[in-house]
């Protein structure tokens, strides 16, 4: 499932922001 990835990339940006 492509959700742990979607989920990582989201937690970064979110992180980022």
């Amino acid at each position: 499932v492509v959700s742990s990835e979607a989920s990582d990339k989201i937690g970064m940006i979110l992180f980022k922001a």
